[in-house]
């Protein structure tokens, strides 16, 4: 394509020729323009800042004071958390318990997950927060919890003494 009729195309001719238009699109207007704060009250002169004072420019009220302890909490939120048994943890994959011990914030279901992964070979490495498995010496692995996987891990990087067992994370998780 011919560089000037690229610029025909998407340079500042096009937006040129956009801004031509606006008055007659509102909706090209404000997508070109963008919306002016001051028509919602706010004063935008002043040296005070905005976020305190600004609620939203969709609501109907946009420049309500926020007030942190009056806010009201929507109640998809006041769910109550389900409880799982100690039970169900047997089922999981090693993916699904190590996706509770890196994202649950309930101690109860931490533990039961750290648990299982121990009884599973598992062992947690405190200086990498890493959990390895060496059930076979020749066949270590670690989780990577980047890419969600298993992988291989390589001879002489983690010294065993640094693992936690079972007992510490029991203390630590009574503190």
């Amino acid at each position: 394509m011919e560089d000037s009729n690229l610029r025909r195309k998407a340079g500042m001719q096009k937006i040129d020729s956009y801004i031509g238009r606006k008055n007659y699109d509102p909706d090209l207007s404000m997508f070109l323009l963008g919306m002016d704060l001051t028509n919602f009250g706010l004063n935008l002169t002043d040296s005070e800042k905005i976020y305190p004072n600004f609620g939203s420019p969709f609501s109907a009220n946009p420049t309500r004071k926020c007030d942190p302890q009056n806010f009201a909490l929507p109640q998809c939120y006041l769910k109550t958390q389900i409880t799982l048994s100690k039970q169900y943890f047997k089922k999981f994959p090693d993916e699904t318990l190590f996706y509770v011990f890196y994202n649950y914030t309930e101690e109860t279901h931490r533990y039961n997950a750290t648990e299982e992964l121990y009884g599973r070979g598992w062992k947690y490495h405190y200086p990498t927060e890493t959990w390895i498995t060496e059930q076979d010496p020749a066949n270590r692995k670690y989780f990577n919890t980047l890419i969600w996987q298993t992988k291989g891990l390589q001879d002489g990087e983690i010294n065993q003494e640094e693992y936690l067992t079972l007992n510490e994370f029991k203390l630590q998780s009574s503190q």
